[in-house]
């Protein structure tokens, strides 16, 4: 979303109230509420969807697509639906695309990540911090609830945190 406005997109933000204001802050032009509204079911039209849940189904989410917009899919959830998703709609695609990511890092992309967050147009967003001897509860912890931004593990090598 940051990377998004840093670049002057419009960006919509789906969330439930409880994370409103954070997500408001980190530069959500437009808010719906997942629990009260589906976002499949509104007039809007997107140019890009990143979905880091895939809890629509792909039929649904290409009715709010423009005729050439983009679904982008990632994370664990994304990884163990997308075989199911690409052979059931490979054949009605049409104009619209789908891309899985994939995380990979090159110089370039982090220097631009670290330009942004110089320029303060990125700000991590950290719900939680665990110490290298809790790595098991960084596992468990986004089971239990929503986390509400990144869960991250800190640690100390050498007398220097990492």
């Amino acid at each position: 979303m940051q990377i998004a406005k840093s670049f002057g997109a419009h960006v919509t933000g789906l969330c439930s109230i409880r994370n409103a204001e954070m997500v408001r802050s980190i530069g959500a032009d437009r808010l719906i509420d997942y629990t009260q509204q589906d976002f499949t079911k509104n007039r809007n039209r997107y140019h890009l969807i990143f979905d880091l849940v895939v809890n629509h189904p792909l039929s649904t989410c290409r009715r709010v697509l423009n005729p050439n917009g983009i679904w982008v899919f990632a994370g664990i959830q994304a990884v163990t639906t997308l075989t199911a998703l690409l052979f059931r709609t490979l054949d009605a695609l049409q104009s619209q695309k789908i891309v899985s990511l994939m995380a990979s890092f090159n110089k370039a992309d982090l220097n631009l990540i670290r330009k942004l967050m110089e320029a303060a147009n990125v700000t991590p967003v950290i719900d939680r911090l665990y110490s290298l001897n809790e790595v098991f509860e960084t596992v468990r912890y986004p089971s239990k609830r929503y986390a509400r931004g990144k869960v991250t593990i800190t640690a100390i090598v050498g007398g220097i945190p990492l």
